[in-house]
């Protein structure tokens, strides 16, 4: 099968499917941030690194597809260019921002890329003997994985990153196999073949090319393994009984797999994981053919990401392609015919401070000592007295604070105030009176 298979693009397929469903009103738990496009019309996201890096691909203005990382605030994103060629993708971001996916040459073929970051001197990371190839996976070492022709059929791919001397990880017994992710510790997943080519199951490759691990299914013929995180645990999507797709969590021994189920549709994929275990992916819900993005953390229920962004902002969410170890998530989404790479970041509201004692004070003494605590999440407090003049920085931390009032005769009214990423709190506010 020289068919290549693109999670990332998967959302542009979904979107003719996708039609509005009401939502309720609810605090938001996620914050939107549309990152745009290259100047065209539609972008989509692939994946995410620990600091909130994304890349993907968007349209330029003259209408090409080209490999993008997004600047996270909706304009002045990078064009990562090709190989010479009009089209290219980006699948794969490590923790140092190197970025790995396929674009075309001059020919037109594709061709594993690892990108400069410059839009110029990419590097053809080459095949396994035929002509094309594609990088879906890169780690914190720069080990890049994917997949490459041979003379007769596609096979995983471990790249050198010289574009000679890559590892053909094998199959499982059958003629084609893919690889889509390496976690840090040089484990490598994707699919292969059975023998006879009558199944294709998720597996766990050795790196040497024989020796690869089956992961099983569901109780379908059919798997994939997309993610690996840290810890070893592997996320995708397999068949169940009567052909419907639902994720996968992976037991790792071929036997004994979890169905994660689905947002109450027929189909619904895997697309990524985080070291916490949080899988986020694509549904079909309840109400029809509808696609929506879902989040699925361990010991709860799966979420329709719908339901934790604020409805007020237009977009519907139909797909995640990656989260990281803070929860931010690279989600596709649609609004007023258009299709948008969205960043979901965890909302943060604003801390809240609380002076400990009365609110009302009476003292003979000329400097008091005031402290308390700050909630949430909080990087300065800061006091005044009275209500003209500056603020000026409390010590200790932000958690548990304090200072030292100069108190003039009579009445003194002193104020605090926490700030933080969610914004500044309540000032919270104590009158003490010097007699």
């Amino acid at each position: 099968m020289n068919t290549y298979f693109r999670p990332a693009c998967v959302a542009a397929k979904l979107a003719s499917l996708i039609f509005l469903t009401s939502v309720a009103a609810h605090p938001a738990a996620y914050d939107i941030t549309d990152l745009g496009t290259l100047g065209g019309t539609n972008s989509y996201p692939a994946a995410i690194n620990a600091s909130g890096k994304v890349v993907g691909n968007a349209n330029t203005s003259g209408g090409d597809i080209h490999p993008v990382l997004f600047s996270g605030t909706g304009s002045g994103n990078k064009d990562l260019g090709t190989l010479g060629g009009t089209t290219g993708y980006a699948y794969g971001i490590n923790a140092s921002g190197q970025i790995v996916g396929d674009s075309t040459g001059v020919d037109g073929i594709f061709r594993a890329t690892l990108f400069s970051g410059t839009g110029t001197g990419n590097k053809d990371l080459g095949t396994l003997g035929g002509t094309s190839s594609i990088a879906f996976g890169i780690n914190d070492s720069a080990q890049i994985v994917g997949y490459a022709s041979t003379a007769s059929d596609f096979h995983a791919t471990l790249f050198s990153g010289t574009g000679t001397g890559n590892t053909d990880l094998g199959t499982l017994g059958g003629a084609t196999s893919y690889a889509y992710a390496i976690n840090n510790a040089g484990k490598i997943v994707g699919k292969a073949y059975t023998t006879g080519g009558a199944s294709l199951h998720a597996t766990a490759f050795s790196g040497t090319g024989s020796g690869n691990k089956d992961l099983g299914t569901l109780t379908g013929p059919y798997s994939t393994a997309l993610a690996i995180n840290r810890t070893g645990t592997i996320a995708g999507d397999g068949t169940i009984s009567g052909g419907a797709y639902h994720v996968i969590q992976f037991s790792g021994t071929g036997s004994g797999n979890s169905d994660l189920g689905s947002l109450g549709g027929f189909d619904c994929y895997g697309r990524a994981i985080n070291g916490a275990g949080q899988i986020v992916g694509s549904s079909q819900t309840a109400e029809g053919s509808a696609y929506h993005g879902f989040l699925k953390t361990p010991g709860k229920a799966m979420v329709d990401l719908n339901t934790l962004i604020d409805p007020a902002s237009g977009w519907v969410v139909t797909d995640a392609a990656g989260i990281n170890a803070s929860g931010q998530i690279a989600a596709t989404g649609t609004k007023a015919g258009k299709t948008h790479a969205l960043l979901l970041s965890p909302h943060l509201a604003a801390p809240t401070v609380k002076i400990t004692g009365k609110k009302t004070v009476e003292t003979d003494k000329s400097v008091l000592l005031i402290k308390g605590t700050t909630t949430g999440k909080a990087t300065s407090v800061s006091y005044r007295i009275g209500e003209k003049g500056s603020f000026k920085a409390a010590k200790g931390t932000p958690a548990k604070w304090k200072f030292n009032a100069a108190l003039k005769p009579g009445k003194n009214v002193i104020y605090v105030l926490a700030k933080g990423p969610g914004g500044q709190s309540k000032l919270a506010k104590v009158t003490v009176t010097r007699k």
